[in-house]
């Protein structure tokens, strides 16, 4: 697992742009990430980076997967994998 901690810039309130999550889960090892893999490389909480992605997942930017009713995981909406970004999320 990577260490480092991805530098990112933070909105007014203190949040991590929806933008920065798509491009980390777009240049992921793997097509799908946990909450922790994001949370790890942005240096949050697991819950802060529960709340981006639940969030996100709303917004159809990003879809959920529930594993053993505990482990979230998450990939690219079809529709952000395929270039039409959460500009408005």
């Amino acid at each position: 697992m990577n260490d480092r901690r991805q530098d990112t810039e933070r909105n007014d309130e203190n949040r991590i742009r929806p933008e920065e999550i798509v491009d980390s889960i777009r240049t992921a090892p793997k097509p799908v990430v946990n909450t922790r893999y994001l949370a790890d490389r942005f240096g949050v909480s697991l819950e802060e980076m529960f709340r981006e992605l639940d969030s996100l997942a709303a917004d159809g930017v990003v879809e959920k997967l529930e594993v053993s009713g505990y482990l979230h995981l998450w990939e690219l909406s079809r529709e952000t994998d395929l270039g039409d970004d959460s500009e408005s999320a």
